[in-house]
């Protein structure tokens, strides 16, 4: 997305809030992006770090009527200050429900694939042992192993399985600590969202 269809898009979202707010809002926006150009970035990645333009907005909008709610202007009656807190809790519980079933379920289901994984690669890992240590025990192998071909064998087969085992908790270690690093910004996008 560019730095104009992010704009755009963030702008059609503010519609409800005041002018002058929006005009702010929108013109931090704009700064960020001349920074980030500045810097060396691509507006893509720019508008990638920020995230959906429309949740921004959500954000924006509850933080107002929250604001307008808390602290109502000159003259706003009962009636308009708990028209704020409706439409803020409205705002609110959309943002909820758009984490709840666009990230919660997503990352879920991450979760139990790495879980999962991680459990397979240990008990590769686990038996690839076990049998090392079985093929390798030499004179006392043949309680076991019918002939040394058998026992080599094994012991091929198991050093092998090990060394997968390994390469794939290599993959998989990888793939965990970008799946935190991600919900760890995600989160913190949140936080700060809220925070603003």
């Amino acid at each position: 997305m560019t730095e104009l269809e992010f704009i755009g898009q963030l702008s059609d979202a503010l519609s409800p809030l005041p002018v002058d707010q929006r005009e702010d809002i929108l013109s931090d926006y704009r700064s960020h992006f001349f920074e980030g150009k500045e810097r060396g970035k691509s507006e893509e990645d720019i508008a990638n770090n920020f995230g959906d333009p429309r949740s921004l907005a959500r954000t924006y909008l509850a933080d107002y009527h929250f604001e307008q709610w808390q602290s109502p202007t000159e003259g706003q009656g009962f009636g308009k200050s708990m028209m704020h807190l409706i439409r803020g809790m409205i705002v609110m519980l959309s943002l909820l429900f758009f984490n709840f079933f666009f990230i919660l379920w997503p990352v879920l289901a991450l979760s139990i694939f790495l879980f999962v994984a991680w459990i397979l690669v240990g008990v590769g890992t686990l038996v690839s042992g076990v049998f090392v240590v079985v093929g390798a025990l030499g004179a006392t192998a043949h309680l076991v192993l019918p002939n040394a071909a058998a026992q080599y064998a094994i012991l091929f087969y198991s050093l092998g399985t090990g060394v997968l085992s390994l390469l794939l908790g290599m993959g998989l270690y990888g793939i965990t600590r970008l799946s935190i690093t991600m919900l760890l910004r995600y989160i913190k996008l949140n936080i700060n969202l809220v925070a603003e």
